[in-house]
């Protein structure tokens, strides 16, 4: 596209004269069985909105509850997921889970214009971004309104449901609850199942006042003990197991979100996207935002790897659709690479079976994936799976490497015909080659320095810094300074960072000795050594405080909170950079 096209509408959108075009409907399936309408703005429309996301999203970022991981840079289910164990080990035993029904269709535009003009007045910028939030859907011909909502596809629709929901998370954080958001998901961890119970009520007020509701369908309080699932994970106590690839429960009749674009279609019947089945493995569903289940290769919506992968904002905002004018039919995207796909199998045990070149992968009566052989790199087992014998031989003669582990990892074996498939040795020499290189040289300089750090304050502290939580004890090895210095790690990889890029070092400081090892020059050293103790000497503040200490200071402050657990059973508090 044309940079000066670009310009031309960012121009006219300043200027008040921009009118955006209808979207582009398309219906997928979801893991879960249901039906879900897609709204996405033509391509050159949404190259545009992306231009505007990339100025108003920093300033909404500002803004946002620090708990609050969909959608947001930088920030993923993985980092809820650290957040939700966290609180479990800090005593938090009872947890509401809910979500809001029909959430990214039911938002009252009306309340996000004054939202929006709160945050910035009469800009016209406002009633471009109430008019790309409104435009109808073009789907079979018809043309379709759309009175309330969000749609589904577009590059600022993200941004609008954060801004919306952050009165919510102020008002359950005012309360003193401890909720844990992703997009339209939530947990709430409490101290008690009286504490969860005022969660649910809090919750429930919090979003009536938007014109919200919860569902009731998937909300509930329970022990962590008892496991709950959120985000892909299964959860009990602080234990966190993936479980995304797993269909706990089987969908009868495919639902459609009552307040949906779809759902005003008057009976038509939803064609699948590009005219093929849609698939129950399209790997957009937003309950497991980063990762999907073995895809469907017939799918044109379907990620070909099987594994975990973008959320849905990036993988929406990263679809070919036709420049305008054009005609075409959306590109397929995510096809499978060079190597094939993996299929990686978790949950109860399945059974691994050939048919005609396929595998077949069932579980009961239910056929979980049905795949040709040549289409695959690779077949993970998690856990206690049945590979039957003719199988067995047929991912031999295919060169299908079949890799077994436990059910929560734990790596076992392979089964493999002892050549190495692509790119095989040649990758593994390269890993070698360079693995060895100058900035391994400097982190392992600069973790050395700040082991030594952390356990000379371990004993200063009275501590016995050869005993560990995480690295095992062995020999002399201070593996308590090991497990404690890793908050800290980023001080050194940030130094090394700033030092190749500002190129105060360089390829020529750097020789291999006649053992192999990649050794600093003496003035190099000297210079990394210097730019090390300035880092680990500037002040830096620490999640949620506003005093800044010097990061001996924090290492210090993190020992004592340590002490502070073992002999009195205070929630020990790792230091957090903000």
């Amino acid at each position: 596209m044309p940079l000066e096209r670009l310009q031309l509408g960012l121009d006219r959108a300043l200027r008040g004269d921009y009118r955006p075009p209808p979207l582009f409907g398309l219906v997928l399936e979801t893991a879960s069985g249901n039906l879900r309408p897609l709204a996405v703005p033509p391509f050159f429309d949404r190259v545009l909105q992306r231009a505007v996301a990339q100025i108003i999203n920093p300033a909404l970022e500002s803004s946002q509850y620090r708990h609050s991981y969909g959608y947001r840079a930088g920030r993923s289910r993985m980092n809820a997921r650290d957040a939700v164990q966290a609180a479990s080990r800090q005593g938090y035993q009872w947890v509401y889970e809910s979500d809001i029904a029909d959430f990214f269709d039911s938002v009252d535009r009306g309340r996000l214009e004054v939202r929006l003009r709160a945050l910035y007045g009469e800009d016209p910028m406002v009633d471009l971004l109430l008019d790309w939030m409104g435009q109808p859907v073009e789907y079979q011909g018809q043309t379709i309104a759309r009175k309330a909502g969000l749609p589904q596809g577009s590059p600022l629709s993200p941004a609008m449901a954060n801004l919306m929901l952050d009165d919510f998370d102020g008002d359950m954080e005012v309360l003193g609850f401890k909720l844990i958001r992703f997009a339209d998901d939530f947990v709430v961890l409490c101290k008690s199942r009286g504490q969860a119970e005022s969660a649910s009520r809090a919750a429930a007020a919090s979003l009536a006042e938007h014109g919200l509701g919860l569902n009731p369908d998937k909300s509930r309080i329970s022990a962590s003990a008892d496991g709950f699932r959120y985000l892909g994970y299964l959860f009990v106590n602080d234990l966190a197991v993936d479980v995304s690839g797993h269909k706990s429960e089987t969908q009868v009749k495919p639902e459609i979100p009552p307040n949906s674009w779809l759902a005003r279609l008057a009976g038509r019947t939803p064609l699948p996207v590009d005219g093929v089945e849609i698939s129950r493995h399209s790997g957009m569903d937003r309950r497991n935002p980063d990762c999907m289940d073995a895809p469907n290769p017939r799918h044109p919506w379907s990620l070909g790897s099987g594994v975990p992968c973008r959320n849905d904002e990036e993988t929406l905002n990263s679809t070919a659709l036709p420049p305008e004018g054009e005609g075409a039919k959306p590109a397929k995207i995510g096809a499978m690479d060079d190597l094939g796909q993996m299929l990686c199998i978790t949950g109860e045990r399945a059974t691994l079976s050939t048919h005609a070149g396929r595998l077949r992968v069932e579980r009961g009566e239910q056929t979980l994936h049905d795949l040709p052989w040549r289409n695959l790199q690779a077949v993970v087992l998690f856990g206690s799976h049945t590979l039957t014998t003719p199988a067995l031989q047929a991912a031999l003669k295919q060169a299908v490497p079949v890799h077994f582990a436990g059910a929560v990892g734990g790596y076992r074996g392979v089964l493999w015909t002892g050549r190495p498939a692509e790119p095989g040795c040649g990758l593994w020499l390269k890993q070698a080659n360079l693995f060895a290189d100058p900035a391994n040289a400097l982190l392992s300089f600069g973790y050395t320095l700040l082991n030594g750090y952390v356990e000379t304050l371990l004993h200063a502290d009275g501590l016995l810094p050869w005993l560990g939580f995480y690295h095992q004890a062995h020999g002399r090895h201070a593996t308590l300074a090991s497990d404690l210095m890793e908050p800290f790690r980023h001080l050194v990889e940030r130094t090394v960072l700033s030092a190749v890029q500002r190129h105060e070092l360089k390829a020529q400081d750097f020789f291999i000795a006649a053992n192999g090892a990649c050794m600093m020059q003496k003035e190099a050293r000297r210079v990394f050594f210097a730019q090390l103790l300035d880092r680990f000497n500037t002040p830096l503040a620490a999640y949620g405080e506003d005093v800044a200490l010097t990061p001996v200071q924090h290492i210090h402050r993190q020992n004592l909170s340590l002490t502070g657990w073992l002999m009195r059973g205070e929630a020990f508090q790792a230091f957090r950079t903000r």
